[in-house]
């Protein structure tokens, strides 16, 4: 009996990565922000059921302080960035964003290393559909904390 080539692989695979790794594929978001900027984002699935759950990874330098400041959330179709369907504005403070993420140590301050993970549980309300976004965080001296963009796509 002769087993191929992609056998073995898989099978290398789920030994180096376990199952979950080799199933669950993770999307990912681009810097939009100075490119020397040290952080990775992710979330699994990369597919996004909104009747399940998405955990978001990261990890990164922060570039400056943040206390406070902006988050801004666009969002668009595929191909069509001039034509938001989504673009919000929110001002808030490090502490505002550990009432999400209660993992997140507060105040940040320049160069902290942050890794961690959460998960979202309630994805009910998104709509569904292939999206592209673009997420910025500003401090209060309107300095770029963070920025990310990713393509994603959620499914009933």
């Amino acid at each position: 009996m002769q087993l191929s080539t992609s056998f073995f692989v898989t099978e290398i695979l789920f030994k180096l990565l376990g199952k979950r790794g080799v199933l669950q594929q993770r999307g990912n978001f681009t810097t939009c922000g100075d490119p020397k900027d040290k952080f990775s984002i992710q979330w699994e699935p990369k597919i996004l059921n909104t009747q399940g759950v998405a955990t978001v990874y990261w990890d990164l330098v922060a570039p400056y302080d943040f206390v406070s400041g902006n988050v801004e959330l666009v969002a668009w179709l595929p191909g069509q960035p001039d034509t938001p369907i989504l673009n919000i504005g929110q001002k808030g403070t490090c502490g505002d964003l550990k009432s999400i993420i209660p993992t997140l140590t507060c105040p940040i301050k320049k160069n902290d290393i942050s890794k961690n993970q959460f998960t979202f549980r309630d994805l009910r309300r998104l709509p569904t559909g292939k999206f592209d976004i673009e997420f910025k965080i500003t401090n209060a001296k309107n300095e770029v904390f963070l920025c990310g963009r990713a393509s994603i796509e959620l499914i009933p």
